[in-house]
């Protein structure tokens, strides 16, 4: 879920910084640092050198991770619309809401896989 955040994040801009990153994905320096690593691993996203500083750098998807985010976010709404496509417009804003509040007062940062 971390890394499909990410992508997004890249895919939505021309170049990211690691500050955008770790306010996109609500996560520690540390951990965000790690999803980066994942991408760059599976050749979907670079670091490259800021134009403007000499240390800071800017994320970017490579050309695969920019092509692969369409086809990600079509299985994501093929998906929704599998489980909730059966919910009425309202219904389904009212559960994402509530999804919404119990992450917030749970003070969820990753997603739970137990």
């Amino acid at each position: 879920m971390t890394e499909w955040v990410a992508l997004r994040t890249l895919f939505d801009n021309v170049q990211t910084s690691h500050a955008a990153l770790i306010d996109a994905l609500g996560m520690t320096k540390g951990a965000t640092s790690k999803v980066i690593n994942r991408l760059e691993e599976k050749g979907l996203a670079y670091r490259q050198q800021a134009e403007n500083s000499a240390r800071e750098q800017v994320l970017l998807l490579t050309d695969a991770g920019r092509a692969l985010v369409p086809r990600l976010a079509a299985l994501a709404d093929q998906n929704e619309e599998h489980f909730f496509g059966h919910i009425g417009r309202k219904e389904r804003a009212a559960l994402m809401k509530t999804f919404q509040d119990l992450v917030a007062y749970h003070q969820i940062k990753e997603v739970p896989v137990n």
